[in-house]
């Protein structure tokens, strides 16, 4: 759509064979000088798919950074995607959260950026950053959802999440079966070793040197 504005929008429509159906603005682009016109463009659909990593595991208050990979997934000589929105709504808890690439907007938890072209198989990544909750306790879940200007096929690809947990919190006890000891007698030890945080570990060792 073109106006008085010079301005384009690319509007999304949810539930069209509906009477209420909803329009959402996905899209804006500068448009041709022009007055008392209107217009249509109908584009070739897009699979755009977004993947999403992050720190596996951070401390209380420590540095999760997000690394977040938009692709046109349409094989060489396939439709270029002309443009994309991404949004990522952090979990709460987190602070600082930062978002580096042009195109990026942070507003409290929310991310929202605005991608350009991509040609088939042409990819870009978006690194976002934040300080962990404090104190955290439980993982946490981020997920970003990606959204083409042009209609996508494939819808299951334009979501991605990635897990952030706290580190476990191992203990250990010794004790032994005698209070008083006499020579030649013989010693039990027990030994008791526990995650009492809320993040499972595997693979842990502890080492009790021998007495000599």
């Amino acid at each position: 759509l073109s106006g008085s504005g010079n301005l384009a929008l690319q509007i999304k429509i949810t539930n069209p064979n509906s009477a209420t159906p909803t329009f959402t603005t996905i899209g804006t682009r500068t448009a041709p000088t022009a007055t008392g016109t209107d217009g249509a463009n109908c584009s070739v659909p897009v699979d755009v798919r977004v993947n999403k990593t992050a720190t596996s595991g951070a401390v209380a208050g420590g540095l999760i950074t997000w690394n977040v990979t938009v692709t046109n997934n349409e094989l060489a000589g396939g439709p270029s995607s002309s443009g994309f929105t991404l949004v990522d709504t952090v979990p709460s808890g987190v602070t600082s959260i930062t978002a580096s690439a042009a195109g990026c907007v942070v507003s409290g938890s929310n991310i929202s950026c605005q991608g350009g072209a991509l040609a088939p198989q042409g990819s870009i990544t978006y690194t976002f950053t934040g300080n962990a909750p404090n104190p955290f306790n439980t993982c946490i879940v981020n997920t970003v959802t990606v959204t083409g200007l042009e209609s996508d096929p494939v819808a299951s690809n334009n979501t991605s999440s990635a897990n952030t947990c706290p580190p476990a919190n191992l203990a250990i006890t010794k004790s032994d079966s005698v209070s008083t000891y006499t020579p030649n007698q013989a010693l039990t030890y027990s030994i008791v070793v526990s995650n009492i945080g809320s993040t499972s570990t595997t693979n842990a060792i502890f080492a009790d040197p021998a007495v000599t």
